[in-house]
C-alpha cells in the first residue's frame, strides 16, 4: 500500500530537500547536516495548580479517553491508501466541472459571452 507519506518522504528525499534553496543558496540537505539537530527551549512552566482538574476528574477522563482510542484503531487506520486520495479529487474535479457547464448553459453567461 503507498500511502501520502511514503510519496512525501520520497519527494523530501529526492527533490525538496535536494533543491538549490533561494535565500540560503545551498541544499537544505547539506544545510540540514551541518547545523544538526537542536534542542528547542521548554516551554514555560509557571504554577497553574489551581487550573488544573481534581484527580478523581481526570482518572475518568483519562479511562475515556484511553477507550476512544482504542475504538478508533480498530475503525480508522491511521493513514490511507493515495486511491482514496485520488478518488476524492476525480470526485471533486467532475463536481466542479458540472458546475462550470451549468454556469456556461445560462441565459446571463450567454448574453454577456456573445457581445
Amino acid at each position: 500500500m503507498i500511502t501520502a507519506n511514503t510519496v512525501v518522504r520520497r519527494w523530501l528525499n529526492d527533490v525538496a530537500n535536494e533543491r538549490l534553496h533561494g535565500t540560503a543558496q545551498e541544499r537544505p540537505s547539506k544545510r540540514l547536516r551541518e547545523e544538526g539537530l537542536q534542542a528547542i527551549p521548554a516551554p514555560w512552566r509557571g504554577n497553574i495548580a489551581a487550573a488544573r482538574p481534581q484527580a478523581d476528574v481526570v482518572s475518568s477522563m483519562q479511562e475515556h479517553a484511553v477507550i476512544v482510542i482504542e475504538r478508533l484503531e480498530l475503525v480508522m487506520p491511521l493513514q490511507h491508501d493515495l486511491a482514496i486520495y485520488e478518488l476524492l479529487l476525480d470526485t471533486a474535479f467532475q463536481i466542479g466541472k458540472e458546475a462550470a457547464l451549468r454556469i456556461c448553459n445560462t441565459k446571463e453567461y450567454g448574453n454577456s459571452a456573445r457581445h
